[in-house]
C-alpha cells in the first residue's frame, strides 16, 4: 500500500494533478458486481485462490497469480459486532435487504443485526448467491496478507450508530463504551494477521475508541455533507485519511450534485481536497460508479476511489 501521509505532516506544494493513478479500494469487495462483504466477493477483488493448501514451495507461483488476477489495490468491507459478541462483516443495519431473513423461519427483515446472534446468522444466504454472513477472521483468511483493507466500523452493537450531535452527555457515555468494546476485541483480533488495516468511521465514538486502543493504526473519517464539520472531526482525532463522497471533490462536472440523501450545494465553494492535502491528509472519495467519474477525480488529485465496479480507470469496467 503507498504510505498513507503522517496526520499534521505539512505539504510543500500538493500538486493539482495526478502523475500516477489513484489507489482502487474494492467497496464491499465491488458491491455493483460481486455478493458484498463475502468470501466470493473477496475471491475475486483479490484474485484468491481459495482454500487449497499451499506449500512453501510453491508460496511465490501462489502469489504472483493471485497478483495476475488481482481486481483491486486493496478493499472495503463493513465490520459490526452481532448479539452473541463476534465480529462480523456486514453493512446494513437490518437484515432484509442482504439476506433471505424476511422467507427464513423465525427471522424478520427487520431485525437488527445487532439483535442477531451468530449462529443464526449463519444460516441465512446472502442475495440469494449461496455465501453466507461471515466471521471477521474468517474474511481476513481469505483476503492475501498483501492486500491492504479499509475496515469501516459500522455500529457499536449494542444500539442504532448515532452522531455526537444526536447524544447527551449521559448517553453519550455509555453509548462511548459500546464502541470502546468493538474496538478493543477488534484490535485483539487482527493482531494475528499481516494485512495493513485502515480504520474508517461516520462516527466519532468509533474513532475516539480506535485512537485510544489503537493510536498507531491508520484511520478516515467518512464525511458526510458537510466540509468544514468532516475537517474539523478529521483534525480532532489526527486521521490520515478523509474520505468524502464524490460529490465533495472541486473541480469535477458533478461537484455539488445531489447524491444520496445529500442535497445540491451542501459542499460549497471550497476545495476539501486542497485543504486535506495541505494538512497532510489523504482523501478517497467513494462510491464510484463509472470510469468518467474515475477519470475526472483521478484528474483532480485524489489519492484513492472507493469502487463498486472493477476496472472503472482502465475503461474495461464491468456495466452496471
Amino acid at each position: 500500500m503507498k504510505p498513507v501521509a503522517s496526520a499534521g505532516s505539512s505539504v510543500d506544494s500538493p500538486p493539482s494533478n495526478r502523475v500516477d493513478d489513484p489507489l482502487s479500494i474494492a467497496h464491499r469487495g465491488f458491491a455493483g458486481t460481486y455478493p458484498e462483504n463475502t468470501h466470493a466477493a473477496m475471491r475475486a477483488a483479490t484474485g484468491a485462490l481459495g482454500d487449497a493448501a499451499t506449500t512453501t514451495a510453491d508460496a511465490t507461483t501462489t502469489a504472483a497469480q493471485q497478483a495476475a488476477v488481482r481486481q483491486a489495490d486493496g478493499v472495503e468491507i463493513d465490520v459490526v459486532p452481532c448479539e452473541t459478541g463476534e465480529l462480523v462483516v456486514f453493512h446494513d443495519a437490518r437484515l432484509g435487504r442482504l439476506t433471505d431473513a424476511p422467507g427464513t423461519a423465525g427471522t424478520s427483515g427487520d431485525q437488527p443485526i445487532w439483535e442477531t446472534p451468530f449462529e443464526r446468522l449463519r444460516e441465512l444466504e446472502v442475495l440469494n448467491t449461496g455465501e453466507t454472513v461471515p466471521l471477521l477472521a474468517e474474511l481476513l483468511d481469505t483476503i492475501p496478507a498483501d492486500v491492504p483493507v479499509h475496515v469501516e466500523f459500522k455500529r457499536p452493537g449494542t444500539a442504532p450508530a448515532r452522531t455526537y450531535r444526536e447524544l447527551t452527555d449521559a448517553k453519550r457515555e455509555r453509548y462511548d463504551r459500546g464502541w470502546e468494546a468493538f474496538a478493543e476485541r477488534f484490535v485483539r483480533l487482527i493482531d494475528g494477521f499481516d494485512h495493513d488495516v485502515v480504520c474508517t468511521s461516520s462516527f466519532e465514538g468509533a474513532l475516539r475508541a480506535l485512537a485510544e486502543y489503537a493510536p498507531d493504526l491508520p484511520a478516515g473519517y467518512l464525511l458526510w455533507d458537510s466540509i468544514e464539520h468532516g475537517l474539523a472531526v478529521t483534525d480532532r482525532y489526527d486521521c490520515e485519511l478523509v474520505c468524502p463522497p464524490r460529490t465533495a471533490i472541486a473541480g469535477t462536472s458533478f461537484f455539488n450534485d445531489a447524491y444520496d440523501e445529500i442535497p445540491a450545494g451542501a459542499f460549497a465553494d471550497r476545495d476539501l481536497l486542497a485543504i486535506a492535502h495541505e494538512r497532510g491528509r489523504e482523501v478517497y472519495a467513494w462510491t464510484i460508479d463509472t470510469p468518467q467519474q474515475a477519470s475526472e477525480l483521478r484528474a483532480a488529485g485524489v489519492d484513492g476511489l472507493l469502487c463498486d465496479y472493477p476496472g472503472l480507470l482502465a475503461g474495461d469496467a464491468v456495466a452496471a
